[in-house]
């Protein structure tokens, strides 16, 4: 398996990711088709300035890749490398953001459009060892009542079984767990990563962000140092992993303890 380095960054690296899918529309529109098994004839990126950027104050997030197509359908694509228990609840916050964004004050609800939030987690996220988890509103009382909202979520695991699904998902799943391509569309993915990494241009602007975020956690120490404690460098970490600013091996390096009890400190922090 190909690893990411210092030097190289697979499509599961949540920057690659974003880079990726919004410079190359029909490359977008063709993993919607793969991850949810359906026909997109078009999609738009939704604008800029609609998407919600990232507060460090506040509960502010950046969605990933925020799309619509010809039957106004919006997506919201994520790419979830780590396991955190909050999903759940980061998805149902993803879709206010989103309704915010579809629906002004004293407007019909009518106009609120038919969306998918869909998490590409490279781990399981509910330990049932699908493939693919789907989720929509059922009524408590008779399971064949649907609370028809037009949301779903799905959850895409790339450590499940593959059973059940499409031999294209199973290409792509196979894909984020080697970086090897093994059909056209993996193929074409790996092509855009590879084009991408070798592009100073993005290449600068990754060294920018990586800049940014140095800043960012030397904020952090100077507030743990200014409040007498460590927790102002953690809390600044754990932040920094959950909004997917960082890694989390990377964060864990920073409080000199490994990945893994990391990750338990950030899920006990939830």
């Amino acid at each position: 398996m190909k690893r990411e380095s210092e030097s190289y960054y697979g499509f599961s690296n949540d920057f690659m990711f974003c880079t990726v899918l919004y410079h190359n529309k029909d490359l977008c529109k063709e993993l919607i088709e793969v991850l949810l098994d359906v026909k997109v004839r078009d999609i738009e990126y939704i604008k800029s300035q609609e998407t919600k950027d990232i507060s460090l104050n506040a509960k502010g997030i950046r969605l990933d890749v925020y799309v619509e197509d010809d039957n106004n359908t919006v997506f919201d694509l994520e790419m979830q490398t780590t396991v955190n228990r909050n999903l759940p609840k980061r998805g149902r916050y993803y879709q206010g953001l989103i309704d915010q964004t579809l629906i002004g004050k004293g407007e019909d609800y009518d106009k609120l459009k038919k969306s998918y939030i869909i998490f590409i987690c490279l781990n399981d996220p509910f330990k049932a060892n699908l493939s693919r988890y789907t989720f929509r509103k059922v009524c408590k009382e008779d399971g064949s009542i649907i609370f028809d909202d037009d949301t779903e979520m799905v959850f895409l695991n790339a450590s499940g079984r593959r059973e059940g699904i499409s031999d294209r998902l199973q290409h792509f799943l196979d894909y984020l767990k080697t970086a090897e391509a093994t059909d056209d569309f993996t193929t074409q993915v790996e092509e855009k990563v590879r084009e991408t990494n070798a592009s100073p241009e993005w290449r600068k602007e990754r060294m920018t962000l990586e800049m940014k975020l140095k800043d960012v956690l030397e904020e952090g120490k100077i507030q743990g140092r200014e409040e007498g404690r460590e927790e102002g460098k953690k809390d600044t970490l754990i932040m920094l992993v959950k909004e997917k600013l960082l890694a989390a091996k990377d964060a864990a390096n920073q409080l000199g303890i490994t990945e893994e009890a990391f990750l338990n400190l950030m899920n006990g922090n939830s």
